[in-house]
């Protein structure tokens, strides 16, 4: 007599698993699932924080741009009339026309001695930090330094400048950079109430 044997209906998945071929248990029929997404890698050095943002950067620019243009009219206008001009004595010429270009060179110079430490922007970068100014031609310039690169003003006796790096004056609103930290490493002193405070009503400096 033949007994008919009956399977349990759980023992059929393992039996079906253990006549598997065995080629399917390699890794390159084996699924793994889907890949974590890759992280993105930043540069640090390559980071750049804004500080500081001069309010008055466009207008400082732009008074620049008009000075250097009313100068060169200045000097063109009246090399033209000394050339032309015959009425007027020849020593009586030179004497407007030196009048006329002490009064356009002088202009221009005083007020690029007075807006030419004017930070524009500072922004921290790599580790240090980078500030743009405008030179006498009215073309941005952009001076990295570190802080220990910065010295006081104290020695130098020209308006509008705070701070100096890498020989450089230069000059920011302290009542209006939030960094208060970073605003004393620059201008190397004791903050005064306005620069603590973000009002610019009192100028004076507490010991």
């Amino acid at each position: 007599m033949l007994h008919r044997t009956m399977l349990h209906p759980h023992t059929v998945p393992l039996l079906l698993r253990s006549f598997r071929p065995s080629f399917l248990n390699s890794s390159r029929f084996q699924s793994s699932g889907p890949e974590p997404p890759m992280r993105p890698t930043y540069d640090q050095s390559s980071v750049e924080v804004l500080k500081y943002v001069g309010p008055f950067a466009n207008l400082t620019h732009r008074l620049k741009r008009v000075s250097l243009l009313t100068a060169s009219i200045s000097l063109i206008l009246p090399l033209t009339s000394l050339s032309i001009s015959s009425s007027v004595p020849p020593i009586g010429q030179i004497a407007v026309t030196s009048v006329a270009l002490s009064a356009a060179v002088g202009s221009t110079a005083l007020l690029n001695y007075c807006v030419s430490p004017y930070v524009h922007r500072l922004e921290e970068r790599g580790g240090g930090f980078e500030a743009t100014t405008v030179d006498f031609w009215a073309r941005k310039v952009n001076t990295k330094f570190k802080i220990d690169d910065v010295t006081s003003s104290s020695s130098l006796s020209r308006p509008f400048c705070n701070f100096v790096a890498k020989g450089v004056p230069m000059y920011v609103h302290g009542e209006l950079m939030n960094d208060k930290k970073l605003l004393k490493s620059l201008v190397k002193r004791e903050l005064s109430k306005g620069e603590r405070e973000g009002r610019s009503d009192d100028p004076e400096v507490e010991d």
